[in-house]
């Protein structure tokens, strides 16, 4: 018997922090949390893919990505929860189980539940009212960051390429070469096709911008260069909101929240990184704009 007849369960012996957001990340990513009778407390994760593994080291290699991408989110997001994974479990259809002990991972998926929400004071309205109007701000706000986390998490959990973006987008002084990377991630998971996002000519300008020594010397990416620089060349400002105006509509994208984006989108997405004030209608975009970066 082969071992794609078999199904395949992770041990997962602990869950410490929101155990409803770690499973609605895990449920965004396609995996099931199911209780293990014999054993109290203790989950088995499964995932319809399993169903094509052979051997447990595909499963555990898999629980190893899992894991390290929990705690790369982690890291980004800054309040730990825990997640404990124990032995591969495989079960036939015969009823007979095996267990396979390999190596313990531990994760850690974080986030960050600070309202972003603002309610100013108003000599209109009573105090008590005010209170209430911020406690519902924070609330909803919490609520917005808690639905990023969960469709970018469960999203990064099958797409390597997004938290790659997300950590990148998270650096304050990004180097040309790291805002060069921002834009070839995304590319790779359009498969080139980022018209959407930007035009042809403007990604040009960029690319032949933050590439350029005459434009930024040592900083660029390359240090020679035979070809003359842009006719009007993109300075670190520009450059910089370029790649995050992509990165921000991308991610909004990957959240389901953004289906169509106009030139007004972009350019108040692209002003927002110039001058770091909001415009109205970026609120139209998903709540990864809102919530990382207001």
């Amino acid at each position: 018997m082969t071992g794609k007849s078999m199904q395949w369960f992770v041990e997962v012996t602990d869950i410490v922090g929101d155990y409803a957001l770690v499973d609605d990340i895990l449920k965004q990513a396609g995996y099931k949390l199911t209780s293990e009778e014999s054993v109290q407390f203790r989950k088995l994760l499964g995932h319809p893919k399993y169903r094509e593994y052979a051997t447990a080291s595909e499963v555990h290699a898999d629980a190893k990505h899992l894991t390290e991408t929990l705690r790369r989110l982690s890291d980004f997001y800054g309040t730990a929860m825990g997640i404990d994974i124990g032995a591969i479990q495989s079960k036939q259809p015969d009823g007979r189980a095996s267990k396979h002990i390999l190596a313990e991972g531990q994760a850690a998926i974080s986030v960050s539940m600070s309202g972003i929400g603002t309610v100013t004071s108003n000599l209109g309205i009573p105090e008590e009212q005010c209170r209430i109007l911020l406690k519902e701000a924070e609330l909803k706000a919490a609520e917005r960051k808690r639905m990023s986390i969960i469709r970018r998490g469960g999203a990064a959990l099958q797409r390597p390429r997004i938290l790659e973006v997300m950590e990148l987008m998270n650096i304050p002084e990004p180097t040309t070469t790291e805002l060069g990377h921002i834009i070839e991630l995304i590319q790779d998971e359009c498969e080139g096709g980022i018209g959407k996002y930007a035009s042809g000519n403007q990604l040009s300008r960029f690319n032949h911008s933050i590439n350029h020594p005459d434009v930024f010397g040592l900083k660029a990416r390359h240090a020679v260069s035979a070809k003359e620089p842009p006719p009007k060349p993109m300075d670190y400002a520009e450059a910089k909101a370029f790649a995050w105006n992509i990165g921000a509509l991308w991610l909004a994208d990957v959240e389901g929240d953004a289906k169509q984006f106009t030139q007004a989108d972009r350019n108040a997405c692209h002003a927002l990184c110039v001058n770091g004030k909001a415009c109205p209608t970026l609120r139209r975009l998903s709540s990864t704009v809102i919530g990382l970066y207001f």
